[in-house]
Formats: structure tokens, sequence, C-alpha cells
């Protein structure tokens, strides 16, 4: 923020960010051009206006706020849907499954639709709040925010159920990738690979790709101790009675951690897709050292405690994970 020197520009300081670094997910960027690009802002080569758009009239455009200017195009970033692409049958199913659906009233949804388990969600945001109080000071970022389909002069496809502004659930997924219902978790033959992003996304993808993997094969190292197992075979847990208390147990311990992580990209990335999806910046690495010990892998990559205090973690920590779950695999 001090570097860029927003505010030595008038037109500049409009670019200025509205919302702190901290709560910032996956859009944070960092400008790393070769040319100072607020020179062109300076030159008066790019004007910027910041306001509503009111109408459009034969090459001008105005804004509620009195001003106009010449325009040839209009490009608008009007959002994108955070839903499948694919449609899931038979219909309904995707509240089982942990993707976005429509939500209900408290104490309305059946079991397995774990976003709209209002008691479980109140009970996981507690536990948030209760470990991490500095996330009750949540940031208000445009309090007079109306989304583009409610303004005057703008249509939808009426053909279309969801818009990037319908009111949906989010992403529900066990350690961000599976459905955390006991019937699929039995089969384990779904996965969400793309769902969660962050700035290390190709790590991401490669660490993700490992353990789903290690799922269809029944090889995750879970503890069964706190987990229902979905590395177990699945004749094993098939064949265990639904009414088994410890079963029950274990998997009621999975969709409550399921809950609780999901909700905290509600709290800790407020102001960017935490609320919809998977989304973070500062907590990729204890992401991938839990999904490394779900693995079996040692998280700890960089080889003493001292280093692990002192140096951060890069691709290069990560390069021969593969070659060390092989490895384990023969063992």
């Amino acid at each position: 923020m001090a570097q860029n020197n927003y505010d030595a520009h008038p037109d500049i300081a409009k670019l200025k960010p509205w919302t702190e670094m901290m709560f910032t997910g996956d859009s944070f960027s960092i400008l790393k051009y070769d040319r100072d690009i607020y020179s062109l802002i300076k030159s008066g080569l790019v004007n910027v206006h910041v306001g509503e758009l009111d109408q459009l009239s034969a090459s001008k455009v105005h804004l509620a706020d009195g001003t106009e200017f010449e325009s040839d195009v209009l490009v608008a970033n009007t959002g994108w849907k955070h839903v499948p692409s694919i449609k899931f049958l038979p219909e309904g199913i995707e509240a089982e499954l942990g993707i976005p659906h429509q939500p209900t009233e408290s104490g309305s949804a059946p079991p397995q639709d774990l976003a709209n388990q209002h008691a479980l969600v109140e009970a996981a945001d507690r536990e948030i709040l209760q470990r991490f109080p500095q996330l009750r000071r949540q940031p208000v970022w445009n309090a007079h925010y109306k989304p583009i389909t409610e303004q005057k002069g703008i249509s939808t496809d009426t053909a279309d159920e969801v818009t990037p502004y319908t009111p949906l659930t989010p992403y529900m997924l066990y350690r961000f990738m599976v459905p955390a219902s006991a019937r699929f978790l039995r089969t384990r033959d779904i996965a969400f690979a793309g769902m969660m992003s962050n700035l290390s996304n190709a790590l991401r993808a490669h660490i993700c790709g490992l353990w789903i993997s290690a799922f269809f094969s029944g090889k995750l190292a879970i503890d069964t101790d706190t987990d229902t197992d979905p590395g177990a075979p699945a004749s094993a847990s098939a064949s265990e009675s639904p009414e088994d208390g410890n079963i029950e147990r274990r998997i009621r311990r999975l969709q409550y951690e399921t809950v609780l992580f999901n909700r905290w990209g509600k709290w800790r990335y407020p102001t960017d897709w935490g609320t919809k999806r998977p989304n973070f910046v500062f907590d990729a690495v204890p992401c991938f050292d839990l999904l490394q010990r779900d693995l079996g892998l040692n998280q700890y990559r960089k080889g003493g405690w001292f280093a692990e205090m002192t140096q951060v973690y890069g691709p290069a920590d990560y390069e021969d994970i593969t070659d060390e779950w092989m490895r384990k695999q023969k063992d």
C-alpha cells in the first residue's frame, strides 16, 4: 500500500483497495509490471471513474452522479457462477453432494444437507470466533452494494435459473473435495478437484490430485479414532450397521469438521469468495499439511526444526511428493 503511494494523485487514489489485505482471498494481487502503469493515469491517458451506471446514450456513458464521458465500447464485468456446469441427477442430489443449492428455512433440511444444518453451522461459527476472536471485527467494504441484476435498465435471461447473484448455499465438501455423506464416502466414486483456490494453485492441484487418487483407491491414512475412514475398503464400510454408535459418531465428527473448515472462509475471507467456495491465501501451507497427513506423508519437509521455523515453503519443497507417496505404497 505504501509503495503504491495511492494518495499522491487524486485519480490513483480512486484505485486504493477498499478492503484490508487480511480479509482478502485469492483476488489478492501484486503489481509486477516492468513499467509504472500508474503513469498512464498521471498522464491523462486513462481516466478513473467510481460510480453507478445510470444510462447509455449514443457514444456516451452516464453515471448516477451526473458524470458523463465519451466511449466507443463498454465492457461489463458482470460476475460468474460458482455452481458446476454439469447437472447432477436425480433432482435435489446437490444437497447430499455438498455443492451449491437453494438455502432452506431452519429445521426443514434433511440430515444429509450439511449446508442447511443451521445448528451445526452456528456451532462451527461459535468455535471459530472463540478460537479467533479478532475475526469478530468484520470489514464493511461496500455497504450500499446492489447487484447489477437489481439495477434499472438491466435484464437477465429468464430461462437461466441461476445468476451470479442468486442466493445459494456454499460448497460443503470434506477436505474441500468430496461429499461428506456416508453414502458417498462408502462408494468413493466422486470428487470435485477444482473447487478450492489459493495463490498456490499449481501445488494445490498436484497435492489434491494425489489425495483424490488415494481416496478413490482406499489408501488414505486417516485416523479412524476421530474420523470416518474414507480410506477403508468399501466392503468393510458397507458391512457396518448404520445403527453402530461408533460409526455414527465418526460420521458426525467428520461432518462437523467439514462444516467448520468451510465456514472458516466465511469469517476469514469475507470480502472475496470465501463465503461461497474454499478460497484462501495465508492458509495454504496448513491446508497442504492436512492433506499430506491424510496421505500418511511427513508434512515437515525442511529437514530440521530450525529450518521449519525460519525458511518459507515453496514449490521445490514438494517436488518429490509423488515419489515419496509411491515409495510408501511399496513398503
